[in-house]
This record gives structure tokens, C-alpha cells and sequence, in this order.
């Protein structure tokens, strides 16, 4: 298991299911969540690039958007990263798909990705507060969906409220039984691929890797 090191990590966004993947590893960052508009920015920035490149590019506006709010009022920056994530569901075809507006839009993702395979892809930006310096990458997993109704849609809608859940569902919620085969990264499908995280960690200055040995612990 590899374990960061670091005075202050900053994690621009609300989404609890990121807080979560942090604190499982051993991270409890402070929340400034950041105020961009996603699907207008999505939107602006996809006749130019691929989905990744997307999703890095809204990752870095998040971090960006914190960064300037640091700068304008804080003082002692030093060993001071910014961190955000951003997800997009993508089906071949259709398009991508962000986070519901409503609940005929959550119905109408949830039966577009029925019985078929789609990418689930997170982009990741670091930004260093006292220098600037920024990173950023993306991980891709291919969820495999098996066949439900519409009345199992409404059934976890009704449950699990999806506004907040890009393609409007949780793999790790109740709907992972409607899920037949997963390629790639389970975090990164929730909303943060921690251990690509690290490959970011080790281009800044300002946190240190050390790697902890399982067998010594505890």
C-alpha cells in the first residue's frame, strides 16, 4: 500500500464519494467545493478534444477555480495541493453522459446503457498552491450492464437518488447487480482513481511517497 505524505491536501469537490476513496487511503483533506458550470464547459471544450482530454481539462478548471481562491486570501501555501476529479460516462455512439437533470434524464441514461458496455473516464488535476504548478491525467474503465427493466430503473431511482452521479447510477449502490462485468479501476469508476493518483504525486514538490509494507504495519 502506498501511503502520501503532506502538510495540506485541498480537494475541490463535493462529491462525498471521492472524500470517501481519500479516507479509505488515509487522507482527510479539507473541501472547497468548486462553483464551474461542468456541462457548459463539457460542451465548449468537446469539438476539439477526445473525452479525456475533457475530462482532464474540467479536472484542471476545478483546481484552477481553487487555486485563484487561495491566492486572494491565504497566506502559507507551502506543502499546500490542490486535487480535483471529474467523470464522464461514455457510450459508443451516444455520447457521454454527466450528471441527471431530473428523473426522466436518469431514466433515459439508465435505458441507453442497458444490456451493453460503456467507459466510465475520470480525469485528475493537481495543482501546487505555492508554485502553480499543475498535472493532470485520466484513467478509463468499460462497465458491462446486463438487461433491466424500466421498472428496475424506477425502483432505484426511488432509492438511490442519482442527481449527483454521472450516468446516474453508483457502482458500488445497489444497481452493481445489474452490472455483469467490470475492465478496469473499481475507484476510478466511483469518482477517483487513487492509485494513478500517484503517478501525479510523484511530479510535485510539495508531498513526499513512501511506500508501507503491509506485513510491517499496524
Amino acid at each position: 500500500m502506498m501511503q502520501m505524505k503532506t502538510n495540506r491536501i485541498i480537494l475541490a469537490s463535493g462529491s462525498p464519494r471521492r472524500l470517501e476513496i481519500l479516507r479509505a487511503h488515509g487522507i482527510e483533506p479539507e473541501v472547497v467545493v468548486a462553483q464551474i458550470d461542468e456541462d457548459e464547459l463539457i460542451t465548449s471544450l468537446l469539438p476539439r478534444l477526445s473525452m479525456s482530454e475533457v475530462a482532464m481539462q474540467v479536472a484542471l478548471h476545478k483546481a484552477r477555480y481553487v487555486y485563484d481562491l487561495l491566492q486572494a486570501g491565504s497566506a502559507g501555501l507551502h506543502d499546500t495541493l490542490i486535487l480535483a476529479a471529474d467523470t464522464l460516462v461514455v457510450k459508443e455512439g451516444v455520447g457521454f453522459f454527466g450528471k441527471p437533470v431530473d428523473h426522466a434524464d436518469a431514466m433515459r441514461m439508465l435505458q441507453a446503457l442497458c444490456n451493453s458496455s460503456h467507459e466510465v473516464i475520470t480525469g485528475v488535476a493537481l495543482i501546487e498552491a505555492h508554485s502553480g504548478k499543475q498535472s493532470s491525467l485520466a484513467d478509463t474503465s468499460i462497465v458491462h450492464f446486463g438487461n433491466y427493466s424500466s421498472s428496475d430503473i424506477d425502483n432505484y431511482l426511488a432509492t438511490e437518488p442519482p442527481f449527483d452521479k454521472a450516468g446516474s447510477y453508483a457502482i458500488q449502490g445497489m444497481w452493481s447487480g445489474y452490472v455483469t462485468k467490470l475492465e478496469g479501476d473499481l475507484e476510478n469508476v466511483i469518482g477517483l482513481p487513487f492509485y494513478r493518483l500517484h503517478e501525479l504525486l510523484r511530479q510535485t514538490t510539495a508531498c513526499e511517497l513512501a511506500a508501507a509494507d503491509d506485513q510491517h504495519s499496524g
